[in-house]
């Protein structure tokens, strides 16, 4: 249990570097664009996953959609880790 919360927290941390770092390279007067454009993201593709999780409930198990669903999050939350320029920020 120990392990896992300081893993949490280190977590934490990272998130904390990823979200501020904007704040240091954004000019102050663009830094509202800036989110706005970040928020929009994951609001514009939520149609295309409903689309996909849809197509695949007909066609596949739940339970293995779950499983496929854990594993990719994993995945994609972990990829930024193996870009240089993420690795080596202050």
């Amino acid at each position: 249990m120990i392990p896992a919360c300081r893993d949490f927290s280190q977590a934490k941390v990272f998130l904390i570097k990823i979200y501020g770092r904007p704040h240091v390279n954004i000019p102050e007067e663009k830094l509202g664009r800036v989110s706005s454009i970040d928020t929009l993201g994951p609001f514009v593709l939520l149609p295309l996953g409903f689309a996909v999780t849809g197509w695949l409930i007909d066609h596949v198990d739940v339970g293995v959609i779950f499983i496929m669903a854990g594993n990719l999050a994993a995945l994609i939350s972990l990829l930024p880790l193996f870009h240089p320029a993420i690795r080596t920020l202050d």
